[in-house]
C-alpha cells in the first residue's frame, strides 16, 4: 500500500488539501499511529511554549492547550501546541501548518460529553508524531 506525507499534500496547495481531507476524511484518522518518545502531553495546567534553549531536537509534537482530561462548558475550543517549524498539523478533521517558530493553533467544535482529540504532525521527510487527548463538554451547568 502506498503511503504519503500529509506535508507533501499540503505543499500542493491548501485547496487540494481541503478537497482531499473532505473526500478522504477517515484516511488520516483511520491510520494506526504510534507516538515517538518525543511526543508529550501538557500537564493539567496550561504550559507556556518552550524557549529556543529548551526545544527538543529532531521532530517533535507538544500540545499545550487543552490539557488531557479537561472539562469545559463551551462547544468551541482552541488546540494549541508546538512542533517542528513548517510541519503540517491535523487536529481531528482540521488541517493547519505550524509557523516558522513551530507554533500552531486550530479551533475545533466539541460535542456534549467526552471528545477524543487526535493531533498529528508530519514533516516533509515523512516523520510523524501524534497525541490523543480527551476533553469533556458539559453544557448548562
Amino acid at each position: 500500500m502506498a503511503t504519503f506525507s500529509l506535508y507533501k499534500v499540503m505543499r500542493k496547495g491548501l485547496v487540494l488539501t481541503i478537497i482531499l481531507a473532505s473526500l478522504f476524511s477517515g484516511l488520516v484518522t483511520g491510520c494506526t499511529q504510534s507516538a515517538p518518545p518525543e511526543a508529550t502531553l501538557a500537564p493539567p495546567e496550561a504550559t507556556p511554549l518552550p524557549s529556543p534553549e529548551t526545544l527538543p531536537t529532531g521532530f517533535y509534537l507538544t500540545v499545550t492547550q487543552p490539557a488531557d482530561g479537561s472539562i469545559v462548558d463551551v462547544g468551541k475550543i482552541e488546540v494549541r501546541g508546538h512542533t517542528s517549524p513548517g510541519a503540517v498539523v491535523s487536529v481531528n478533521d482540521e488541517i493547519a501548518m505550524a509557523d516558522t517558530q513551530g507554533i500552531f493553533t486550530v479551533t475545533i467544535n466539541l460535542e456534549e460529553g467526552p471528545n477524543i482529540i487526535e493531533v498529528i504532525a508530519s514533516n516533509e521527510e515523512g516523520e510523524e508524531a501524534g497525541i490523543n487527548l480527551t476533553v469533556t463538554l458539559v453544557k448548562g451547568g
